[in-house]
Parts: C-alpha cells; structure tokens; sequence
C-alpha cells in the first residue's frame, strides 16, 4: 500500500475518532467505496522486494479492478507494473502472485480476451506476456523447484459436439452428465503444451510440487463443484501421469497438501474423518510415503514390523510433531521414551488421540469424566487395529507404553487385554481410591482402576517411577507391582532417585531412555524377520 493510501486510511479514522470538532465530516457509503484493499502478497526468493496487488472498486466497470505493485522489501517507493493488463477479479481479484524460483519473473492470472490466463514479466516493468493458451482458462498455477515447468489446474478441452451446438445455440446443460472436472496439468516454460497427468474423473481441488519436482501431491475429489473439497483426499502422482497414490483417504475435507522442504512430510488441512462441511478444521502432517508416526528407517509399504502405542498423559494432552512429540514446551530429553531411537531400531511408533484428550474441544474433555478406561481404551485399540489393517503393525509383536495418565491407560490396558507382548509404565495411577475421595463414587473408582483387574495381567510390564512424584505418588507404582509379584506375573520395577514426577537430570534421562527402549527391543524383537 501506497504513503499516499495508507494517510488516507490515518485521515479517514482521525475522522471517526477526533472529539476536537462537533462538525467533523462523516462516514459516507461513497467513502466506504473508494477504499483500497491489498489482495495478494509475495516475497521475492531472495527476500529483497515484495510485490503486492491493490484492488479497488470501480463503479465504472462494475468489478474490483486489480494492480500490481512492487516495492523493495525494506521499504521505499513502490513501482506500478501493470496497467493495461486486466488481473483476473471474478468475482473479486484472485492473481494467484508467484515469483520464478530464481525471482527473474512475476507470474500471475489476468486476462486474455475473456478467459484467464498465466502471465508473466519482469519484475522491473514492461509488458507481461502469455505463458498459457487453455481454452477455457487457468485460475491456479505453480512453479515447479527447478523453474522449468508449471502445475496447472484445467478442465478438459469440450467435446467437439459440444462446439458445435454452441455455435448454433442448440447446447443444454444435462445436468450431472458430461462432467468434465477440473485436472491436473504439467507445461513446459517456456513454449510448451500442457498435459494432463491426473485421471479424468477425479475433480483436484489444490496441489503442491514436491520438492524434487518429480512428483506432486494433491487433494482430489470424485465429487465436482462446491462439494468436492468436502469429500476430498490427499495423494501423490508422478509429473509423468499414471496411478495417483492415495496418502490420505478418508471421509470429509483432506486439502491443501504442502510438502515440507526435505520432502519427507505432507502438511494438509483435515476435518479429521469426519464428513460434511460443518466440522472443525485443523492442521495435520502425515509421511510422505503415506505411513504416519514414526516409519522406521528402510521401511518397504506392506511390511508388517513391531509397533509401538504410546499413549499421551493428562489425560488434557495430546502430541506434537517434534523430536520429542510429548514435551515440545520444555526440554526434551525429560520424555522417558526415545521414539526416533525406537523407530530407528526398527519398531513403528502409534501416537493416538483418543476422545478426552487434546483436540475435542470442552466437551471432549469431558467426555471421560468417571469414564476412564472406556472410551479412551477404544479409541486406542480402534487405532491399533487400524495398523494392523493396514499391514504396517505385526500383531504378534505390539507393545504399549505411556507416563501420567499415559501410565495409567498402559495399566488399565494391560488388564482388558493380552494382545500387547510387553509394556512400560510411568508415574502411574493403578489404584484410583487412593487419588481420590472415596466416598464421591466408590464403586466407579474401584471398577475404573487397574488394580481392581490386576489378575487379568499377562503383558510382561516395566514400571517406572520417581521417588519425590507429588502428583502421582510412589504408592501407587508400589501397590501394583506388588501385586503383580505376588500373583507370579512378569514384572519389573525401577525407582528414580530424586525424581518427581518428571525426571529433570540427564544422567537419570539418558538412564530412564536407555531401559525403554532395552525392554521393547528384548520383547518385540524388531532385529528379526518382519513378516
């Protein structure tokens, strides 16, 4: 935005706000309509220059009429570079700005004749040119890494008999029949032809190259129109065409995929399963390969290998994408679990978001209230039976592991089920009368605790506990191993001296690591043959 324009914005709210004249002008709708917007940002590459697009209404024209400016990025004059060029504004501008990978050109959406079109030029000036010829236009474009080639988004050309019932004004519209969805497009810059490398019947709603620029990813939909991103997926398609792959395939909105600059993850938009156009929408990341988690290093689609639950405390809490997902706020060696080195050693690793944790809102979290161990126990093993599905997780060789009310659920797992071949617990609750008052509801304490069932136990379990817990008391750890070692079940317990609730010194961290990852590598196996 222009000195000029951004005074007019200080004068018009001194206006509003200034005491110091009873006669002060006021608000007009005809001063509301002469206001200019910024519509479209971009950096250039090397972060030196920003361009800009600035629309204004025009009553003239009946349109929001678009301009393109640049201005250098620490600030100065700012250079007018179009002005004959009419920047694609239906119903409102939409440029869709993109600087060339290596900053020489200025691309974006404009008109020509009625149909839009990419142009570029230099961001010095001139008069932009053609870059694309689609016959019924491109509203989406992008710059592959190497500045070789753009992704466009297009429908296919119309059937020649369509043609010609249009020039002779005999042309219906059948509803629901002769869908022509919008495709993806790859063309050479300069002077190439586009062509088409997803399949026909599938509507793509946005992409994004991979940063090789062999492949790209995009969220498509066999739905067409306003529906398609409601009922969309995420997948993968080489530049050549072919089978896209499905990363993401399940119900309601998965869109807008962004590759991570090393290539390895996918960032995407999700209403998280759940379909329809009312639902929440949140960020999610998921392997590029498809695989979510932690995948170990060399690992084959379909190889089934040993897997890991690792169940999140609070139980308000949830994960992160980090080197340590549970304690991104603070230090990350206090995380009892090493995940990469579980990974690395060749176990997949499950972070499940089970109902009463981080992420369903309120009333999420209080769906679990003196429901512990119902709800969240089959949200966890809806999880794992879903890797199992998939063929990633062995089922001869899960293991389970959490701290806090991690441990908990670990505990109560433990005695609803034998499916899992070993298990490590952390400042655990096993034994629930004594964390609260007994006499609120004894009998749903006693029915929710893991001690109640400890008889159930034929998971070899590793129990882990600091001595100064305040929140969750040593008792606790003591009172179930106890019982354990008495009905003659596999059990191991360690005391971290000087410990809390959460270890803080790292010799005692690197300890607390070391004997997780030991103890899954004894009882998984993951050195031997994957099935």
């Amino acid at each position: 935005m222009s000195i000029e324009r951004k005074i007019r914005w200080v004068l018009l709210a001194v206006s509003l706000t200034s005491p110091a004249s009873s006669q002060a002008a006021q608000v007009t709708v005809d001063d509301l309509m002469r206001l200019s917007s910024v519509s479209d940002v971009r950096i250039s590459p090397d972060g030196n220059q920003v361009a800009y697009v600035v629309s204004t209404p025009s009553l003239e024209t009946a349109s929001h009429e678009a301009v393109l400016y640049r201005i250098p990025a620490a600030g100065g004059t700012s250079l007018r570079l179009t002005y004959n060029t009419r920047i694609f504004n239906k119903p409102l501008p939409s440029p869709w700005l993109r600087w060339s990978p290596d900053g020489s050109l200025l691309s974006f959406v404009a008109y020509v004749g009625d149909v839009p079109q990419v142009m570029a030029m230099y961001p010095t000036g001139g008069e932009p040119w053609v870059l694309t010829s689609v016959k019924e236009g491109v509203t989406r474009f992008e710059w592959s890494p190497d500045g070789k080639q753009i992704a466009l988004i297009a429908l296919d050309p119309p059937p020649p008999e369509d043609e010609e019932r249009k020039r002779n004004k005999s042309f219906v519209i059948h509803v629901d029949k002769n869908k022509r969805p919008p495709r993806l497009w790859v063309q050479a810059i300069p002077g190439g032809a586009p062509r088409a490398i997803s399949p026909a019947e599938e509507t793509v709603v946005d992409f994004h190259w991979a940063p090789d620029g062999k492949s790209l990813v995009f969220a498509g939909s066999n739905e067409t129109g306003f529906q398609a991103p409601y009922n969309s997926g995420v997948y993968t398609i080489s530049i050549s065409g072919g089978e896209p792959r499905a990363i993401v395939r399940r119900p309601g909105t998965n869109r807008m995929p962004q590759y991570s600059p090393d290539g390895r993850s996918i960032a995407f938009i999700s209403s998280g399963g759940k379909p329809g156009m009312i639902n929440a929408q949140d960020l999610y990341v998921v392997a590029a390969d498809g695989t979510s988690g932690a995948p170990p290093p060399g690992y084959q689609h379909g190889q089934r290998i040993p897997m890991l639950v690792y169940c999140h405390g609070g139980p308000i809490g949830g994960y992160t994408y980090g080197i340590f997902p549970q304690f991104a706020h603070i230090p990350g060696q206090v995380d009892p679990y090493p995940v990469e080195a579980m990974a690395s050693a060749g176990m997949a690793i499950l972070f499940p978001m089970p109902r009463g944790g981080s992420g369903y809102g309120i009333a999420g979290f209080r769906a679990i209230i003196n429901r512990w161990g119902e709800d969240d126990y089959k949200d966890i093993m809806a999880g794992v039976n879903a890797m199992i599905a998939q063929g990633i997780a062995d089922p001869d060789r899960l293991g389970v592991m959490g701290a806090s009310y991690g441990g908990y659920m670990t505990d109560w797992i433990v005695t609803q089920t034998a499916r899992f071949k070993a298990a490590s617990t952390a400042a655990s609750v096993s034994d629930l009368i004594n964390l609260y008052y007994f006499w609120e509801d004894a009998a749903s304490l006693i029915q929710h605790s893991a001690i109640t069932h400890v008889q159930n136990v034929s998971t070899p379990l590793l129990i882990q506990h600091g001595e100064n817990d305040n929140r969750v008391p040593l008792s606790e750890a003591q009172e179930f191993y106890k019982a354990l070692k008495t009905l003659n079940k596999t059990v191991e317990f360690d005391v971290y001296p000087r410990g809390g609730h959460v270890n803080f010194e790292p010799p005692l961290e690197r300890e607390y690591m070391l004997r997780n990852l030991e103890w899954f590598k004894r009882w998984l196996k993951p050195d031997s043959n994957s099935r």
